[in-house]
């Protein structure tokens, strides 16, 4: 379009005279445009200006015409698009059209200001010459606030109006930049208010969004400068100190931690406290990445979560506990990419009779180790923890079940096999409180065809005791199927004995750290042999971990424990779709004249 009315005032249908004035057909056809149109002389002056321009600049023509291009066209100033003289001359020098800044703003004749894009052309005579310039605007004021809003919003969170995560980003990399070329310091806090679920569960989403908005409110207020205060979701939020030491920081976090305490929040009649935790950390020039900073600041915040809430936790990096939970953080990214790329594989680990009555099933544990992207196999001690911390387990479990159900069927694809195998799943405490977990279990069994008391669902004591009732109706719902299910690292509480008589357990594993001592401590075999004694009374088989030794095995034979499971019977084995668990564990256990 730009081209076309270009063209079609440039040609030479007399469209300016040896003056520049417009004349005949271009000014027939500046005056039917609808978008403001001016023309200038070679010397920038204005020869004509249509109607549209007229209404844009609140100049009239006949004020216009003779004055100066720049003082009927200005510019605000502090933008990219610089003066209109300016693009007039570049125009004219380059004999090309120059268009306007994408932040061009015009100050009309009242004094109003307009957003406007447009921009300079030259205008030709027949003979090719340059007589005068052309000047193409239009008004763009609703199109840039709507763009100006999208921003706003791209960069701001929706509810509390605080920056949101992505722009906090950007932020801390302008100033992480900034440290590095200027030698500025920074500080960085994260905040994590405590008690907010409580409130958000018991009074609903309502409720916790309007004190997310208060809290909002409140460390606004307490903020001296220019300090930028991002809400990075949920109830967590993060600060931005700019060029500023720990000294300040304290001063600024301790009033934001005294203000939260203080505070009460009120809901339909009810009145609620809340607290919260900060971690602190700087930004200096001998910082390793930002990366590395954020990580430290989060697992700051957790820190001071852990040490009691409501509390602040500066960076030290002698800080033993904050190294580990540091350490944890780096692993969360690898715990994620190995998920989406399947980079986990199981093991199996037999578990042999010892004093139980043979029926002639091949039982194991299956294990998981993650493959790392350069290859090396990682221990799950070295994953499951922050897995476990950061509430990754649920989808960890569920690469499981689904992994393991796939590799028993095409093992065992007849009734007849998977009768004669028993293999157990480990669950984390926080799949069980998954609400789908137990129909995702039941979708896989039935997609491999899988028989229920073939697979056994192991749950740590310490998981059961913490939330009996939620144990309880996960292990009922899938015994009703025909699941079976074992009590892991039994003997931490003793008081759980009083709830195995309402679970539906097949299997009592005993806390390993009992099994390998039975040989040295008395209490480790006082604790052996009560555990065996009264579950064996209950109808529950007891399966002896961590034996390391014959001399081990032969004590479980004689105290009367039915399975045992450890490296001294066998260390675990990579599974595969080939490999025969059976002949494997068979070979290792002759040794052992077990077999």
């Amino acid at each position: 379009m730009l081209k076309k009315l270009l063209g079609s005032v440039s040609l030479g249908q007399a469209s300016t005279d040896d003056s520049g004035h417009v004349q005949g057909a271009a000014s027939t056809l500046l005056a039917r445009l609808d978008r403001p149109a001016i023309v200038t002389d070679i010397a920038g002056v204005v020869q004509y200006m249509n109607e549209p321009a007229e209404t844009l600049t609140a100049w009239s023509v006949a004020n216009a015409v003779g004055k100066p291009l720049g003082e009927i066209i200005v510019l605000a100033g502090n933008t990219l698009s610089g003066s209109i003289v300016g693009h007039l001359t570049q125009a004219l020098a380059k004999g090309t059209a120059m268009p306007l800044g994408a932040d061009a703003v015009l100050i009309r004749a009242d004094g109003t200001q307009t957003a406007v894009e447009g921009s300079v052309a030259p205008v030709q005579r027949a003979n090719n010459h340059i007589a005068g310039a052309l000047v193409l605007l239009q008004d763009v004021t609703r199109l840039r606030r709507i763009a100006d809003g999208l921003a706003h919003e791209a960069r701001h969170d929706t509810l509390t109006g605080l920056v949101n995560r992505r722009e906090f980003q950007t932020r801390l990399e302008a100033a992480f930049l900034g440290s590095r070329r200027r030698n500025e310091k920074h500080v960085v806090c994260y905040l994590d208010l405590d008690q907010f679920k409580v409130i958000n569960d018991s009074c609903g989403h309502a409720a916790g969004d309007q004190l997310l908005c208060n809290i909002t409110e409140l460390l606004k207020s307490l903020l001296p400068g220019d300090e930028t205060l991002a809400r990075l979701g949920g109830d967590e939020f993060g600060l931005l100190i700019q060029n500023a030491g720990l000294d300040e920081a304290a001063r600024i976090t301790e009033n934001m931690l005294s203000a939260i305490k203080a505070f009460r929040f009120h809901w339909e009649g009810r009145t609620f406290g809340i607290g919260v935790s900060i971690g602190v950390t700087v930004i200096t020039r001998k910082s390793i990445d930002l990366k590395t900073v954020i990580s430290i600041a989060d697992a700051a915040c957790y820190a001071a979560k852990e040490k009691g809430r409501n509390r602040i936790q500066v960076y030290n990096p002698d800080d033993v506990e904050l190294d580990q939970r540091q350490q944890e953080m780096r692993v969360l990214s690898r715990i994620t990419s190995a998920l989406d790329e399947n980079r986990y594989v199981l093991y199996y680990q037999p578990i042999i009779p010892v004093c139980a009555t043979p029926d002639n099933s091949q039982h194991c544990e299956i294990l998981v180790r993650m493959i790392d992207k350069d290859g090396t196999l990682v221990q799950p001690a070295q994953f499951i923890p922050a897995a476990e911390r950061y509430n990754l387990m649920p989808a960890l479990d569920r690469w499981i079940i689904k992994r393991v159900f796939e590799v028993f069927h095409k093992r065992h694809p007849t009734p007849e096999l998977k009768g004669a195998h028993q293999w157990s799943i480990n669950i984390s405490a926080t799949s069980l409180s998954d609400k789908g977990f137990i129909d995702f279990i039941r979708d896989q069994a039935a997609r491999h065809h899988i028989t229920p008391q073939s697979i056994c669902f192991e749950i740590t004591e310490t998981a059961a005791i913490a939330d009996i009732d939620r144990v309880s109706d996960f292990l009922w719902g899938l015994r009703l199927d025909g699941f079976r299910f074992a009590l892991d690292d039994f003997g931490i509480g003793m008081s759980s004995f009083s709830y195995l008589k309402s679970l539906p357990v097949d299997y009592v594993k005993i806390d390993g750290e009992f099994v390998k001592n039975i040989l040295d401590e008395k209490i480790s075999l006082a604790m052996t042999e009560a555990i065996t004694r009264v579950v064996s009374v209950m109808g529950i088989e007891v399966v002896a971990e961590y034996v390391e030794s014959i001399a081990i095995l032969d004590k479980l034979r004689e105290i009367g424990v039915d399975y045992a499971q450890g490296y001294g019977v066998s260390e675990p084995i990579w599974l595969d779709e080939s490999s025969n668990v059976s002949s494997l564990a068979e070979t290792r256990l002759r040794k052992l004249n077990y077999v």
